[in-house]
């Protein structure tokens, strides 16, 4: 929990890091990423899982993986 400013600005500092390493990665892989969470948002938690094994499996094969 954030108590002080300084809290903050290291939260801050953190979100924005780890938003440049997610913008690092490839397009499929953030695309994929997107679909497969719009579409689990209305199936259950079983389906919304089958997805992202299969997202991920198709992943693998690509660029992305570098």
């Amino acid at each position: 929990m954030l108590q002080r400013p300084d809290d903050l600005r290291r939260s801050d500092a953190c979100q924005y890091k780890y938003s440049e390493k997610i913008g690092r990665r490839g397009p499929l892989a953030l695309g994929m990423a997107k679909q497969i969470i719009n579409m689990a948002l209305s199936v259950d938690a079983s389906t919304g899982r089958a997805m992202k094994r299969l997202g991920q499996s198709i992943l693998l094969q690509t660029e992305d993986v570098q």
